[in-house]
């Protein structure tokens, strides 16, 4: 709900730059954990983890949708989550 406001007050652009900077910060907060990290801590970081993928996602499905040729909707619709999770799984396999 948060993303598609934001679309519409700023642009898409705008938004997926948002979630994307607050990625950034999360990366950088989890790259920083150590053996006594506090809980408040990781759990802050996994809240900017989770509302900067919230706020990528909605860009993402527009941008997506709007390249779809007429009659291929479902096709570019069904091809975004199959794709997420080949690479939501490749991750694990790379690292």
């Amino acid at each position: 709900v948060a993303a598609g406001r934001l679309m519409v007050a700023t642009s898409a652009r705008a938004t997926m730059l948002c979630g994307l900077g607050l990625l950034t910060l999360a990366a950088t907060a989890f790259a920083t954990f150590d053996l006594h990290t506090s809980l408040g801590v990781i759990g802050l970081s996994v809240v900017l983890l989770s509302t900067g993928a919230g706020l990528v996602e909605a860009p993402q499905a527009s941008v997506m949708m709007s390249y779809a040729s007429p009659g291929l909707e479902g096709s570019v619709s069904a091809v975004k989550p199959g794709a997420g999770q080949s690479f939501y799984s490749l991750g694990p396999t790379v690292v």
